[in-house]
C-alpha cells in the first residue's frame, strides 16, 4: 500500500492524472485505471470508482499493489484434485469465466469446465470437472440443490438475532452502470438463505451463510434485504454504518460438500479465509473465537 496526502499544488488534478505523476513511467495510464476499476484505490479511506473525479488539498489516497492478482496458477490454491474434479480457491477480483480463472487453469488443464461459479469480488471454492460424463453429473447435483455450500460475510452493522432463514423469489430488476441488478419479484425465482451470526463487532458482524438455491447475487440480495449488506458492496448496499471500507465484497465462498461423480462418496472441501477478510474481521473487532470456531 502507498499512500499520499493531496498537496494544493496538486489540487483540482483528476485522481487518474495524479497517480500518473506519482507513479511515472512505471505504470501506463491504461494501468492506472485498471487498478481504480478494480478497486484498488481508495481516496480518504473510501474506494474510488471513478478515474476522472477531482481531488481536493487534504484528500489522502492509497494505492493497493498489494493485491493485484497474478495469472499463473498456484498451488497452493488448489485445494482438491482427481481425476474427475478440480476444487480451486479463487482469490477476490478474478472473474471464474472469460479471461478470469477458467483461462488460466486451462493453460495446464485443456478440457476443465467450470461446475459453477463465483462473483468476480468474491472468493473462495470453485469447482471445476476433467470430463463432459462428470460436468453433467455434478451440474445435476446442483439443480437438484443436493450441494452443501457455506460461506461467509462481514455485513454492516450488529446483527441482533443468532440465526434466520430468508425466503422470496429473485429476478433481475435492473442494471447499475451496466450491471444486472436482482431484486425481490414475485415472479422470480424462488431463493432460500439460511443464516446464523457468528460474532458481532465494532459496527459489523460475521454472518455464515447456507443458500439452498444459486441464483446470481442470491446472498447480497438477502442480507441487503434485512438491513445488513455485504461490507464493501456498494452495487446493493446504500448506506453503511460500519466505518471500515474494504476494497471489495467481504464474502467468501468458505465450503462445498457434494457426492462425488465417480466414486461416490461425500466430498468435503474447505478454503482458508482470506487475509483481506481477516483484517477486516480484525479491525471490526469481530475475531473469530466463538462456539468453537477458529480461523
Amino acid at each position: 500500500m502507498t499512500t499520499w496526502k493531496v498537496s494544493h499544488i496538486d489540487a483540482k488534478k483528476t485522481l487518474r492524472a495524479f497517480l500518473k505523476e506519482k507513479l511515472g513511467e512505471g505504470y501506463s495510464v491504461r494501468k492506472i485505471k485498471w487498478n481504480i476499476d478494480h478497486h484498488l484505490v481508495s481516496v480518504n479511506g473510501k474506494v474510488e470508482r471513478h478515474s476522472t473525479v477531482k481531488l481536493v488539498a487534504g484528500d489522502v489516497v492509497d494505492f493497493n499493489t498489494k493485491n493485484i492478482t497474478d495469472n499463473t496458477i498456484e498451488k497452493k490454491r488448489i485445494l482438491y484434485e482427481d481425476d474427475a474434479i478440480l476444487a480451486y480457491d479463487k482469490p477476490p477480483r478474478m472473474t471464474t469465466m472469460g479471461k478470469g480463472l477458467l483461462e488460466i487453469l486451462r493453460r495446464k488443464y485443456r478440457d476443465l469446465e467450470p461446475v459453477h461459479r463465483l462473483d468476480r469480488d468474491t472468493s473462495g471454492v470453485v469447482l471445476f470437472a476433467k470430463d463432459k460424463k462428470y460436468l453433467e453429473a455434478m451440474t445435476q447435483q446442483f439443480r437438484d440443490n443436493i450441494v452443501e455450500k457455506v460461506y461467509w460475510a462481514v455485513v454492516d452493522g450488529v446483527i441482533k438475532d443468532e440465526s434466520g432463514i430468508i425466503e422470496n423469489r429473485l429476478a433481475k430488476i435492473g442494471e447499475n452502470h451496466g450491471r444486472a441488478v436482482w431484486g425481490k419479484v414475485a415472479h422470480g425465482k424462488e431463493a432460500v438463505t439460511r443464516w446464523r451470526c457468528i460474532k458481532t463487532g465494532r459496527g459489523a458482524s460475521v454472518v455464515e451463510c447456507r443458500p439452498k438455491t444459486g441464483r446470481t447475487h442470491q446472498i447480497r440480495v438477502h442480507l441487503n434485504g434485512i438491513g445488513h449488506p455485504v461490507l464493501g458492496d456498494v452495487h446493493y448496499g446504500k448506506r453503511f454504518r460500519c466505518r471500515y471500507r474494504p476494497s471489495r465484497v467481504m464474502l467468501h465462498a468458505k465450503k462445498i460438500s457434494f457426492k462425488h461423480p465417480m466414486i461416490g462418496d461425500k466430498i468435503n472441501i474447505t478454503a482458508p479465509i482470506p487475509d483481506d477478510m481477516k483484517e477486516a474481521i480484525r479491525y471490526t473487532n469481530c475475531g473469530m473465537v466463538q462456539k468453537g470456531v477458529t480461523e
